[in-house]
């Protein structure tokens, strides 16, 4: 008798300690209803969003061991409705030469072929801060803002270059001219405007985000040619507006190949360029007709006037 109720103590003290709060989270944690799979950065930082529990789109960044660096919540945006197929997102990786601790997310939301929403989220990686505008989308195969492949633009000082249009211009690929937007916008990094440019021009000039540059300032950038060796102190040139020639929007070209007076055959690639005040330093290799490497040197120019700083 005595073993028993010793048994049934035992027993009840048991159950008491499972039934105690766990200071570390719930027994049985509440699970995600999907996490989309990451698009990584060069840095090795993984973005992704991921569907809550209780109904929020939640925005998450990783750092490269997989701990969360910053989760950001879209508020009055119900995920429950949503499935994986539904979001589609790219990622303005952060660029080494213009600013690391920055990062643009263009997300679109809605079943394919019709976008209910599109999303931009500027992402301070060193201040875990986050910035959103949203692109409201009221008819089918509409855009807000062009979302191609490398569209979305990181520029000078924490801002992004977006092509826009109104509901309706951008519709479809079929009008070359708006299928790119009527509007280029610069937004600082809390989307306040810094300044819109019309695009009007049949062949308009603007950096996309996949290709190698460094802005200047809000209109100028250097260009960076990596397989031809060529280097150009480019303009922003879309509109019938701008004072630049537009069959050579670029204040000064750079060749490579013509600088070292290459042979016949000979090729040369950019490996890597930096920017120091107002100099620009490039290293670059030369290989013969066969692609066996010649020589790899660095050397610097004016940013000004693309002169030499050093002897060749």
């Amino acid at each position: 008798m005595r073993c028993s109720i010793i048994l049934m103590i035992s027993i009840g003290l048991l159950l008491s300690s499972c039934a105690k709060k766990d200071p570390f989270g719930p027994l049985y944690p509440k699970r995600d209803k999907w996490e989309l799979p990451s698009l990584k950065d060069s840095t090795g930082k993984s973005y992704t969003f991921a569907s809550t529990y209780d109904g929020k789109l939640e925005l998450r960044v990783r750092k490269p061991d997989g701990s969360l660096l910053l989760a950001h919540v879209y508020e009055n945006m119900d995920s429950r409705p949503l499935i994986k197929a539904d979001i589609r997102f790219k990622l303005t990786a952060p660029k080494k030469h213009i600013d690391i601790n920055m990062a643009t997310i263009s997300a679109s939301i809605g079943s394919s072929p019709i976008k209910l929403l599109q999303i931009l989220s500027n992402v301070n990686l060193q201040i875990q801060q986050v910035y959103t505008k949203v692109y409201p989308i009221s008819s089918y195969g509409d855009l807000g803002y062009n979302d191609y492949e490398g569209a979305v633009v990181q520029w000078d000082k924490g801002s992004i270059l977006v092509r826009e249009a109104t509901q309706g211009e951008l519709m479809g690929m079929e009008h070359f001219l708006t299928a790119r937007g009527t509007r280029l916008v610069c937004y600082n990094n809390d989307f306040s405007p810094r300044f819109v440019k019309k695009i009007n021009l049949n062949t308009a000039y603007y950096p996309y985000n996949y290709q190698e540059y460094i802005p200047l300032n809000n209109t100028e950038y250097l260009s960076f040619d990596i397989a031809a060796g060529i280097i150009r102190r480019a303009f922003l040139s879309t509109s019938t507006d701008d004072p630049y020639n537009w069959d050579r929007p670029y204040k000064w070209e750079l060749d490579l190949s013509k600088v070292e007076r290459l042979p016949s055959g000979y090729k040369v690639k950019i490996e890597d360029y930096s920017l120091t005040a107002d100099q620009m330093e490039v290293k670059y290799s030369t290989f013969d007709r066969d692609g066996k490497l010649v020589k790899t040197i660095t050397h610097h120019w004016e940013v000004l006037n693309g002169m030499p700083t050093d002897r060749f």
